[in-house]
């Protein structure tokens, strides 16, 4: 008769680690897309060119991509927190919330506290770095400028 071992309980420990191991990359899958960015807290003062300003807080990617696609949709869901507000301006706000073709977003500038920067001349799309300067808990103010698109003749 064939006797039975008994594994110690550092075999057992070892043989279920192993186990688990294969369980988990069994499981594993790969993702190519590329990770999201963070979401961060910003200020926003929007002014509409020949209607008022308003100051929002916002969720944003850090892009100025981000801070644009906020503003035109702020726009859009605030309308009636912007004085001037006409039967135009609502046909030509209707057709699309993120991102209207009649109309232009600047962002002028940021400010961190008491220190502001011009991003008029900012060619770049990226604002992480600008996200990441140490603010003393701080949240940054972008001034954003929205227009109609003039069409020149």
């Amino acid at each position: 008769m064939v006797g039975l071992q008994r594994a110690s309980p550092s075999q057992l420990q070892l043989q279920q680690q192993e186990q688990k191991q294969k369980q988990q990359t069994n499981n594993v899958r790969v993702s190519l897309a590329l990770p999201q960015a963070e979401l961060h807290e910003a200020l926003l003062l929007i002014t509409w060119v020949h209607h008022s300003s308003i100051h929002i807080v916002e969720r944003v990617r850090p892009s100025l991509r981000s801070l644009k696609d906020a503003t035109i949709s702020c726009l859009c869901n605030k309308l009636d927190a912007f004085e001037n507000v006409t039967d135009d301006d609502n046909v030509i706000l209707r057709p699309s919330v993120s991102g209207s073709k009649s109309l232009q977003t600047t962002v002028k500038s940021v400010c961190f506290g008491d220190r502001g920067w011009d991003l008029t001349s900012y060619r770049g799309n990226d604002l992480t770095r600008l996200f990441a300067i140490p603010n003393q808990g701080a949240v940054p103010m972008f001034e954003v400028e929205v227009d109609y698109i003039r069409l020149r003749t």
